[in-house]
């Protein structure tokens, strides 16, 4: 029997990367901080760029509006200098005031590197940074005593299933 060859396909070539771009924000106390950005989404329509904080809520917005030709994907990843965020950590992406569903960031000691996609039009965008509150706190102290609970309750089922063991007489 005769096997089909296979139909050749075309190699795919990979595209260039674009170049990082340097986009100009403007915080609430009218300095200005340079963010860089890569991905589809240019400096041209990236605009109204302000970092906000808020003391008492411990938060710090980021925000912009975007443009892009509707129907085409948008696809940013944005470095963000770190002393320009006094309060929060843990960045989570806001598109018309909806969480973005293809979101994340990383960090090192320097920079957060926050990157979103979007279907385009025109958007407003906020990087919404937050100091965790105290029910985060309490959590991890319930999830402490569950961690310290759980092997005292399996120790004490040993210590049973032992002493029956013990007491059971052995077959002869």
């Amino acid at each position: 029997m005769r096997k089909a060859s296979p139909t050749p396909t075309t190699t795919p070539v990979p595209s260039s990367t674009p170049l990082e771009t340097i986009v100009l924000a403007k915080t609430d106390l009218q300095e200005i901080v340079y963010l860089s950005i890569n991905g589809n989404v240019t400096s041209f329509q990236m605009s109204n760029v302000t970092i906000a904080t808020n003391e008492s809520a411990n938060s710090t917005i980021m925000s912009f509006t975007v443009t892009g030709e509707k129907d085409t994907i948008g696809f940013s990843n944005i470095t963000i200098p770190k002393i320009a965020i006094p309060y929060g950590t843990n960045p989570v992406i806001l598109i018309d005031d909806q969480q973005a569903t293809n979101q994340g960031y990383t960090q090192n000691s320097n920079n957060f590197f926050v990157w979103y996609t979007t279907h385009f039009s025109t958007h407003q965008v906020k990087v919404y940074f937050a100091v965790p509150s105290t029910s985060q706190v309490m959590s991890f102290g319930s999830l402490l005593a569950v961690c310290l609970t759980v092997p005292e309750i399996i120790l004490i089922y040993t210590v049973i299933a032992v002493r029956r063991l013990r007491r059971k007489p052995e077959n002869s």
